[in-house]
């Protein structure tokens, strides 16, 4: 291999960065500052509009009331609230049309949020 003389093997010297000016430095918080909230307001939709709204509510919900419960979608509402659709509450143990308690097209539950693996988290169904 034929190495040229002229052009030594360390790499280019980088440009030193600009200063930190404090408009430069205002521009930075904010860019951060808005990176944070879009994280925040995506992540907020992902839990609240998607199928992991399901599997975080609904294993909460089975232990407050003490049957199988198994719905298509569950999706918490503006209120704070949870629309549950399809739902089918079932007896523990037993299978089929005879251990349906309970079905629905469509079944809003108003919840307490802090209290939810407690009985009286349901405030209203």
């Amino acid at each position: 291999m034929v190495t040229d003389p002229a052009q030594p093997d360390a790499p280019p010297e980088r440009t030193p960065r600009k200063p930190l000016t404090p408009r430069r430095l205002r521009r930075k918080i904010w860019r951060g500052f808005l990176f944070a909230l879009a994280a925040v307001l995506i992540a907020l939709l992902v839990l609240t509009r998607t199928g992991v709204t399901r599997a975080l509510v609904l294993p909460r919900l089975e232990r407050a009331l003490g049957a199988e419960i198994d719905a298509r979608s569950v999706v918490v509402t503006p209120d704070l609230g949870l629309l549950v659709r399809d739902p089918v509450v079932r007896v523990r143990g037993i299978d089929g049309l005879a251990g349906e308690v309970f079905t629905a097209q469509r079944l809003m539950v108003d919840l307490d949020w802090l209290a939810l693996p407690a009985p009286d988290a349901i405030r209203k169904i």
